[in-house]
């Protein structure tokens, strides 16, 4: 009798332990646009970002639904916080006005606009306790185009975060090296050609590639190389939205 309980103890472990297994698998995501395609034209919808100043993403629900429902919401160093707002969506003007919350023990305040259309927005006023330089890269997202956010860092001659958006076959990113300020940062941009990243890094502006930057995506994960004339090294990231 005691070897059969045994036995049974045994199989019943195995079990939980398989079953932890499979929760740890990796988070799971979105895989179709969250966009309502009536707002594919409108200010309303669905606008997906990330940030730096810390590391995260950003959210903004205008109403993509029809019910009414305007919230923002922010995720900073894998914590996420929900922002509310008092104002509402005009079909004539858009929407602008401010998104307040408690975050990291404070109350934090985002302003964001968009016109009637969707084709201008950004954000205003942001005040959030313990990221007093936060700095943004946003886009609207469409009903035929997900957009996907990945958070990452790059190494080598220099470190920092470098953190990604995804958008059909194009990408966005934002890096930023460790102890620098939003004035430190570059934004970088290019085309997705099957899995890998194509950039023309013009970072400066002045009509020249000051950056040779190279990646592959591969599922929920992407890395790769860069140089520039000061040094060179590597880079990794991993989809958070």
């Amino acid at each position: 009798m005691r070897t059969k309980i045994s036995s049974l103890f045994l199989l019943l472990s195995l079990l939980v332990y398989t079953g932890c297994g499979d929760d740890e698998s990796g988070p799971s995501f979105v895989t179709t646009p969250e966009a309502n395609p009536d707002n594919d034209t409108s200010g309303k919808g669905v606008y997906k970002g990330v940030l730096i100043g810390s590391s995260g993403f950003i959210k903004v629900n205008l109403d993509n639904l029809g019910d009414g429902v305007i919230t923002l919401t922010l995720n900073l160093d894998g914590e996420t916080y929900d922002l509310e707002t008092e104002q509402t969506y005009n079909p004539d003007v858009g929407f602008q006005g401010y998104f307040t919350g408690a975050v990291t023990g404070g109350l934090a305040t985002v302003g964001f606009y968009t016109n009637t259309t969707g084709t201008e927005f950004g954000f205003f006023g942001i005040e959030i306790p313990g990221h007093p330089d936060v700095s943004f890269i946003l886009v609207k997202e469409k009903s035929s185009e997900l957009v996907r956010c990945f958070e990452g860092t790059f190494s080598g001659s220099d470190s920092g975060i470098i953190n990604f958006l995804v958008v059909g076959d194009e990408w966005k990113a934002l890096a930023r090296p460790n102890g620098g300020s939003a004035d430190d940062e570059a934004e970088l941009d290019g085309d997705l050609n099957g899995n890998t990243l194509v950039c023309d890094c013009d970072v400066d502006g002045d009509g020249t590639d000051d950056m040779e930057f190279t990646g592959t995506i591969n599922g929920n994960s992407m890395s790769g190389t860069w140089a520039d004339g000061e040094g060179s090294g590597t880079w990794s990231a991993k989809r958070t939205y």
